[in-house]
């Protein structure tokens, strides 16, 4: 197995340039994910790392290989796909050798090979069926099983979970972190759902129109992001932002703390707008707190959301674990500790520390 590096990478498409010098460097064996709102560069990164794009400026090596310029089939790489592409009227056997089998393997290597993929895969099964007697699951796993069989250096996904639905998406997710830590191979993976970027990564890439915001681990990004970017992307619910400015060395905000909030971070000069954000979490229902309108409450089994309007027209939602029911166009009101609040510049969206 290898890493992955990444040197100045370019793209161009004529003038247009959609991936702006990034800098990268993914360990050998570590779970790398690319995520970010759609057409922020990271399908287009990850097909550029398995040389199905072509590479304006910059290099890439995997290993010690500078693979910037090799044609995919040289590069050591293998990649599944958003879309299952199996040959419908081929058996997983079949399916999982194809590849194998236009190399040229031996017949016996390329049983061997295949056996021990549907061994990890659970799909022992289902070796003789066609695509058509498999469910989505099961063809994303015949999918991940014609990569393993192929022993590539390095595992690349594109969206591989997204045309599944909400729970096999989530057995999906348990399957493939179970294959990474039993395979120990290097894997690159793309979504624009943060849950799965949480909750399957050893380093999340946050990208943003074909630049990298921050990378970091998971807890690292959700706890001590750099810019509102990225600190409004990684969370569900999204973090609450609202508008305001340093007035007499404290914030002057509408809504949450209200004016005179003095969180515990070095503020900028009298009239500097800044936004000020806190995570639903972390904000109490307190009769004694800063009053807001409640517009829906959403009840989801173990935890309910709250979404509150500020009388001057902010939204805010509080994530409450009390069961409680507050009805709609009712005032409730909200607590803040300053240790929770996080200040960004409303003009560079830096956070400011």
């Amino acid at each position: 197995m290898s890493g992955v590096s990444l040197n100045n990478v370019i793209k161009k498409y004529g003038a247009v340039q959609v991936v702006h010098g990034v800098d990268l460097e993914i360990q050998d064996g570590e779970f790398c994910v690319f995520v970010g709102p759609s057409g922020c560069g990271k399908s287009t990164l990850l097909r550029m790392v398995a040389g199905l794009e072509e590479t304006t400026g910059g290099a890439i090596n995997i290993g010690e290989r500078d693979v910037t310029h090799l044609d995919a089939s040289e590069r050591g790489v293998a990649m599944v796909f958003q879309t299952y592409a199996l040959y419908p009227h081929m058996t997983v056997r079949e399916n999982m050798g194809f590849g194998l089998k236009m190399n040229r393997f031996p017949k016996d290597e390329i049983a061997k090979k295949v056996a021990e993929a549907s061994e990890i895969l659970k799909l022992g099964p289902y070796l003789d069926r066609k695509p058509k007697a498999l469910s989505g699951g099961q063809r994303q796993r015949v999918a991940i099983g014609r990569a393993i069989v192929r022993g590539p250096e390095v595992f690349l996904f594109d969206e591989p979970l997204s045309n599944l639905d909400a729970e096999l998406r989530v057995e999906m997710r348990v399957e493939i972190a179970r294959l990474h830590k039993e395979i120990g191979a290097t894997m690159i993976y793309v979504t624009h759902d943060q849950v799965e970027a949480m909750t399957l990564a050893d380093k999340i890439v946050v990208l943003r129109d074909g630049r990298i915001e921050q990378v970091g681990a998971p807890l690292e990004l959700f706890s001590d992001p750099d810019n509102k970017f990225v600190a409004g992307f990684i969370g569900s619910p999204a973090m609450n932002f609202v508008d305001g400015t340093v007035e007499n060395g404290a914030l002057a905000v509408s809504g949450l703390g209200g004016n005179g909030v003095t969180p515990n971070v070095n503020l900028p000069a009298n009239g500097t707008k800044i936004a000020l954000g806190v995570r639903p979490q972390d904000i109490t229902i307190d009769p004694s707190g800063n009053t807001h309108g409640v517009e829906l409450s959403e009840h989801l089994g173990g935890v309910s959301y709250v979404y509150l309007r500020a009388k001057t027209g902010e939204r805010v939602i509080v994530e409450t674990h009390d069961g409680q029911t507050y009805a709609t166009g009712a005032e409730v009101g909200i607590k803040v500790s300053a240790d929770d609040m996080m200040v960004f510049d409303a003009k560079t969206e830096l956070r400011l520390r």
